[in-house]
């Protein structure tokens, strides 16, 4: 698996946007990715803590960039620059940071349907950066039209504020076969669904768009990965899927996920499962399990109807804000207007 930093330029009247967003599946090399609007080379100038030098390059004229970083080492923090080039005329600059230390306690946010609304996509981007988490998880749906490469572009513009943040996301109904999803995106594993560590949260990353059931590739990862969990290393299983096993909307519930995934949620004691689909914001308890549907992305809102494990409802644009801190979970919902609108806890 690999450690993925993007860095995205969208290039506006010759000055660059800061668009950087990383990804760190467990592993010792870290991919550096931007888009320039222009054909332009690549280069990167890197440093660590003890001042060594790295410096990676390419002449291929493209407007996705990638160089990757090899023999990355763990509890460092690198500082890099990251340039394109055309001709003698430097059309891209950035500068950041890449820090490997392990946190023992941190903040996450997963949020996602963001899709076909740009302007509020940018606006629960910037509430999410204001509150500097480490880990950013989108539960799919992040464009409206997979295959058209404009939808990335505005994707990435929006994300445009999240330096900071390792991004990983869910691939949703509207990312189609994932083409796109796959060549933008780099991701732990075969990259749709996948399972990576934080702290000693285990998260969990499903696709349900393709086979789930007890004969499929994906049942039987998912069923060695559960079984063979380190308790001692994991405090918590967090999953995340597009489709919501459980909700009170315009889509429903997955019939198929109640049938094949939740046994499996309660037989190995899951602690989160977080969906999105239907576009709002729902708190659902079934046996000590807490499902939360976060679709509040952008993308145009549905109603919550009521029902007997609904805890919470709501037809908003919004977020959820996680703080990790040894034995618990606490969890803030905030909508795109930087209320609290639902707040509850998770403990060990």
């Amino acid at each position: 698996m690999r450690k993925i930093l993007f860095v995205i330029l969208i290039y506006i009247f010759a000055v660059s946007i800061n668009a950087t967003f990383l990804n760190r599946p467990d592993s010792d090399m870290v991919s550096i990715k931007w888009y320039t609007e222009e054909l332009s080379d690549s280069r990167i100038h890197c440093v660590d803590e003890a001042g060594n030098e790295i410096h990676l390059s390419s002449s291929e004229m493209t407007n996705f960039h990638s160089l990757t970083l090899e023999n990355m080492k763990k509890d460092q923090v690198y500082h890099y620059q990251a340039e394109s080039y055309l001709g003698d005329k430097c059309i891209y600059k950035n500068e950041g940071s890449i820090s490997l230390k392990e946190e023992k306690s941190f903040d996450f946010v997963i949020y996602g349907d963001s899709r076909s609304n740009f302007k509020n996509h940018k606006k629960i981007c910037e509430g999410i950066a204001s509150r500097e988490p480490l880990l950013v998880i989108n539960v799919g749906d992040l464009v409206d039209r997979a295959a058209l490469i404009d939808d990335w572009a505005e994707f990435f513009r929006a994300l445009d504020v999240l330096p900071s943040s390792f991004y990983y996301s869910a691939v949703g109904n509207h990312e189609m076969a994932a083409k796109n999803f796959r060549e933008l995106l780099d991701l732990p594993d075969n990259e749709l669904y996948y399972s990576f560590r934080e702290g000693k949260i285990l998260f969990i990353v499903l696709d349900t768009n393709q086979r789930f059931d007890r004969y499929s590739n994906q049942y039987r990862w998912l069923v060695k990965i559960l079984e063979n969990r380190d308790f001692e290393q994991t405090e918590f299983t967090v999953v995340v899927t597009h489709h919501p096993p459980y909700s009170y909307s315009s889509h429903g519930d997955s019939y198929f996920m109640k049938l094949i995934l939740v046994p499996l949620f309660e037989k190995y004691n899951i602690d989160l499962v977080i969906s999105g689909h239907d576009h709002n914001y729902q708190r659902i308890e079934k046996e000590n399990i807490d499902y939360i549907v976060t679709g509040g992305g952008g993308a145009h809102l549905y109603p919550v109807e009521s029902g007997n494990d609904l805890i919470k409802g709501l037809s908003v644009h919004h977020y959820v804000e996680f703080s990790y801190s040894p034995g618990a979970i606490d969890a803030k919902v905030i909508d795109i207007n930087g209320n609290l609108i639902d707040q509850f806890s998770i403990n060990e």
